[in-house]
């Protein structure tokens, strides 16, 4: 194996590490966010806006401090598109999510919403690469899936909502946009620094978070501000600033060496998370089938590192990016240099 090889498949998995600490992080959102519900009767949505803007003040203050705004502007600037989409798209996913889970139960919502991510990335990939996955890739995300229903149902969590078909429909839109923001998300991490594109794109997304939560507070009268005790405080800060600001933080650093479907799979360590933080704090039975689901999601994970790095491969929404001088950036050969015999050098 080369140099450039080796450096390439250590960098790719570590990606894997960064993306699957996303994943823990997001599997501790949900239990902080039921203790809050349960301590406050604070509205879902309501503290998914809160979730969403506390991490936007969070990181737009460790950007002005590191000096580090000037780069988010220009990101701003210069890719407009993708990174206001990726923003929109997170925000989409965290409320349509919540609703989701009203209408159809948490089973379900998971299943559905975290399930259809991979797939979508999976068929986008292949479509604008223009070849077949590999069959390690489709043997993982079908096991991922496998063990992803096997935990959720495993959960205690299964009985349905209100509304079921219509929760499932929304539960896949929330898929559909947690998957686009990944995919999108990815063209401009392999470029810009993670600290900028994660604060540009949080920020953004506490806007549509923000407009959806004022839907119960206009329509059933849920209260605006979610906590009154400096403990249940503590609770919503670390929503944003630990399944939110961090995580995202790590997810974007990691899409810098991972491909959007191999990040999907490695971000189902969400609800495995989530089963054993309540097996260890709450008390909940996981059961044998959720220790089964658990294991395969595990699984899979770790076979993601024996996928082959991405190697010059054409992202579906990759923009093309401009050189300083203004002229477009052309890629470079990475073979012998041609002499001008037109015999290679080094070859």
């Amino acid at each position: 194996m080369s140099a450039v090889t080796s450096t390439s498949a250590s960098a790719f998995r570590w990606g894997l590490v960064q993306v699957s600490l996303s994943g823990v992080l997001w599997g501790t959102a949900g239990l902080a966010s039921e203790l809050l519900n349960d301590a406050t009767g604070a509205h879902p949505l309501v503290l998914g806006a809160w979730r969403a803007a506390g991490a936007a003040v969070i990181l737009l203050v460790i950007l002005v401090a590191l000096r580090q705004l000037r780069p988010a502007i220009d990101l701003l600037r210069r890719h407009p598109l993708t990174v206001v989409g990726a923003g929109i798209c997170t925000g989409l996913y965290q409320t349509l999510y919540f609703q989701g889970v009203a209408w159809a139960g948490v089973t379900v919502a998971t299943v559905v919403s975290l399930g259809i991510g991979p797939v979508v990335a999976t068929v986008v990939e292949a479509i604008a690469q223009r070849r077949r996955p590999s069959w390690l890739s489709l043997g993982v995300v079908a096991v991922a899936l496998t063990g992803l229903l096997l935990a959720a149902s495993a959960g205690g969590h299964g009985a349905g909502g209100t509304r079921p078909v219509e929760g499932v429909l929304i539960s896949a839109a929330a898929g559909i946009a947690f998957g686009s923001a990944t995919l999108i998300g990815r063209a401009p991490a392999q470029h810009a620094a993670a600290l900028p594109l994660t604060t540009v794109t949080t920020t953004v997304s506490a806007f549509p978070a923000s407009l959806l939560a004022l839907i119960p507070v206009a329509t059933q009268g849920a209260a605006v501000v979610p906590a009154q005790t400096a403990g249940q405080w503590g609770g919503i800060i670390y929503l944003a600033a630990g399944t939110m600001a961090l995580a995202y933080l790590s997810l974007y650093a990691g899409l810098k060496h991972v491909p959007g479907s191999a990040a999907l799979v490695a971000t189902l360590l969400e609800p495995v998370t989530a089963a054993f933080a309540a097996f260890v704090l709450l008390g909940e039975r996981i059961g044998a089938t959720g220790w089964i689901g658990t294991a395969l999601i595990l699984f899979a994970v770790v076979g993601l590192s024996f996928e082959a790095p991405p190697a010059d491969e054409e992202d579906p929404v990759r923009e093309r990016l401009p050189d300083p001088a203004g002229e477009e950036r052309v890629p470079v050969a990475t073979g012998p240099i041609p002499r001008a015999d037109g015999d290679p050098l080094g070859g």
